[in-house]
């Protein structure tokens, strides 16, 4: 069952929902290598890398981000394409 998780969650995490202008077509090629080369949902690495090395009381970030060349070309932004 994690794995049918794991793979929904890539899916949709990997869908590429950018403004007109933004370059498109670059998540699912890079998703593709990594999970080609790894063999396995990349979501369901992380949680499991997570469980095995998180005890109770830790803390954890996650953060995302994402470039939006030209029109950011030295920049990050974390806002509503973010």
């Amino acid at each position: 069952m994690s794995e049918i998780l794991g793979d929904q969650i890539d899916r949709l995490i990997t869908v590429e929902m950018r403004s007109p202008g933004f370059m498109r077509g670059i998540i699912p090629p890079i998703y593709e290598r990594a999970r080609k080369r790894l063999g396995k949902s990349l979501t369901l690495l992380a949680a499991e890398g997570l469980m095995g090395r998180v005890k109770k009381g830790d803390t954890v970030l996650i953060t995302t981000g994402a470039i939006g060349p030209p029109f950011i070309p030295k920049g990050e932004t974390d806002g509503p394409i973010g």
